[in-house]
């Protein structure tokens, strides 16, 4: 079974984030376009989110620590910093999924991020509550409006929006680990029953 490498990817507005778990190249460009919505007949190109770097070889890509966050891209889009997004340069896009339902917002169907950020005005320990889908929701949250109902300033609130990440990451690499853990338990017990006189009995 090849080596399972784990990592991050984005869409071009960051809006999006996800950790995964995947043995190649091309199985990231197939989960992490399923996590980030993409159509499955996409043509999908894989870029670092720090600066760009296209990554097309397989070997390089196997050679990348493991938890480097990737960009992937339509094959109409092209990288930018994420100052140039911040600065307007590319309008993040909200999925066509996105509903208002009795005036509040509701994303896929999860609690209004108005309602988790008021929350958090009240008791910022109550972020250890929260389910994954609340700190996405958070995280996906554009600075300027999740500062504006906090009452933070921006650069407090990209503080905080950096921690839900690291709390989402976090998150995700244990249950990874606890998988992996599942797996290596299960071969140690198909390994255990094993029987090799049974099997030079069909031999011979």
């Amino acid at each position: 079974m090849a080596e399972l490498k784990a990592c991050k990817v984005c869409n071009i507005s960051r809006e999006k984030h996800y950790g995964l778990a995947v043995t190649s190249l091309d199985q990231l460009k197939i989960k992490g376009g399923e996590a980030l919505g993409f159509r499955p007949s996409a043509s999908v190109s894989v870029v670092l989110e720090v600066d760009g770097t296209i990554v097309e070889d397989e070997a390089y890509f196997m050679c990348l620590p493991a938890n480097t966050k990737f960009m992937l891209l339509h094959a109409d889009e092209i990288w930018m910093h994420s100052h140039q997004v911040a600065g307007g340069t590319a309008q993040p896009c909200r999925k066509s999924t996105d509903l208002e339902v009795d005036g509040k917002d509701t994303v896929d169907g999860f609690e209004s991020w108005r309602s988790l950020a008021g929350q958090l005005r009240q008791d910022l320990a109550s972020i250890i509550l929260m389910s994954e889908a609340d700190l996405q929701s958070l995280i996906d949250v554009p600075c300027s409006d999740l500062a504006a109902v906090l009452d933070f300033s921006q650069q407090k609130t990209q503080v905080l929006q950096d921690t839900l990440q690291r709390m989402l990451d976090r998150r995700e690499e244990e249950r990874q680990s606890k998988e992996l853990l599942r797996l290596y338990l299960k071969a140690m017990e198909r390994e255990s029953t094993w029987d090799p006189q049974e099997d030079s009995r069909d031999i011979f």
